[in-house]
């Protein structure tokens, strides 16, 4: 599926998959309507992403200036393309809005372990 091109799709399917899009889609709505179209019946349509941030759970990546000063680059950047780093907490809405029901949204705490 394409958000800039019409796509001749000749047979529907029983599953769409897409992973890592964060940040490279720029119209999630089209992106979700099209997948919908394209599902047979009781078909499946599964994302997954990373959310492109840091975190930690006693604030020690506050003191990661150049971590957080690129984070913030990076989604700034993506803006100026048209494609926003920051949309994944938008994705269930916007499913059930295309027509998917029983949307699940799973979020997962990924660590990285301690370099030394």
């Amino acid at each position: 599926m394409s958000e800039n091109k019409t796509v001749l799709i000749c047979q529907p399917f029983d599953f769409i998959h897409g992973r890592e899009l964060e940040g490279a889609i720029r119209n999630h709505d089209t992106l979700f309507q099209q997948a919908f179209q394209y599902l047979n019946p009781n078909g499946w349509f599964e994302m997954s992403t990373i959310e492109v941030n840091t975190y930690s759970d006693d604030d020690t990546h506050l003191k990661a200036t150049n971590m957080l000063e690129s984070v913030t680059q990076l989604h700034a950047g993506s803006k100026m393309f048209g494609k926003e780093m920051a949309s994944v907490f938008t994705w269930k809405e916007k499913m059930e809005k295309a027509g998917f029901i029983n949307v699940r949204e799973e979020i997962f705490k990924v660590t990285v372990p301690d370099p030394s």
